[in-house]
């Protein structure tokens, strides 16, 4: 999540701490020299989030379908709104009908 609305998304296996560095390296709009890490980046999607009380809405576009999270800030061991939640998830392939999305 970064500061002016956007967030950056990868449905990938690798390790959290490898797409840490990936995902750091591609929001500070730095040039990636690695190869590993340049074929990484190249699955990284921006999207855009917006914040409503401690309700976080979350829309990402792929080139196939849209991905929606509806998450929630909540309290955690590590303190007030130290911890994010899943509410709702879903998504709509691109080609969606309204009579389509009528079903979902």
């Amino acid at each position: 999540f970064l500061p002016n609305g956007t967030v950056l998304y990868s449905l990938t296996h690798q390790p959290p701490e490898h797409m840490t560095r990936v995902l750091a390296r591609y929001s500070a709009s730095n040039p990636i020299r690695s190869r590993d890490l340049q074929s990484q980046a190249a699955d990284v999607i921006k999207g855009t989030y917006s914040l409503k009380r401690n309700t976080v809405f979350v829309k990402i576009r792929s080139h196939y379908n849209t991905v929606h999270f509806q998450l929630e800030l909540a309290h955690g061991h590590r303190g007030h709104f130290s911890r994010l939640e899943v509410l709702h998830h879903f998504s709509r392939g691109l080609r969606a009908t309204p009579e389509s999305r009528a079903t979902h």
